[in-house]
């Protein structure tokens, strides 16, 4: 059997250790990323809107407002379609509930 030396210089440790210490970091800064990639899906989202408001003689900052408040209304909307929906089989369930217990 022949012998294989394997050299490892210090210039490699020190890559791999660097490399080892920035993996680390962005472990524990992982949400911040996300906030900021999010944040920039968002800002691309209603740019195109705000562009559009501002070149009809709106403010930049009174556009993106009354473009988030749309959206928080469109939310809410939405929400307020889902709640009774929600309430009414989550009735259900607590009624039906020693039914479903007792099957088990």
């Amino acid at each position: 059997m022949d012998k294989t030396t394997l050299n490892i210089s210090m210039g490699t440790i020190y890559r791999i250790f660097f490399i080892v210490l920035i993996l680390i970091f962005l472990y524990y800064i992982a949400d911040i990323l996300l906030l900021i990639f999010t944040s920039f899906i968002i800002v691309s989202a209603i740019s195109p809107l705000v562009d559009r408001l501002e070149a009809k003689k709106i403010p930049r900052p009174v556009s993106t407002i009354f473009i988030y408040l749309c959206a928080l209304l469109g939310f809410g909307y939405l929400l307020t379609l889902f709640i009774p929906s929600v309430i009414s089989q989550g009735k259900s369930l607590l009624e039906n509930l020693p039914r479903y217990w007792d099957e088990l």
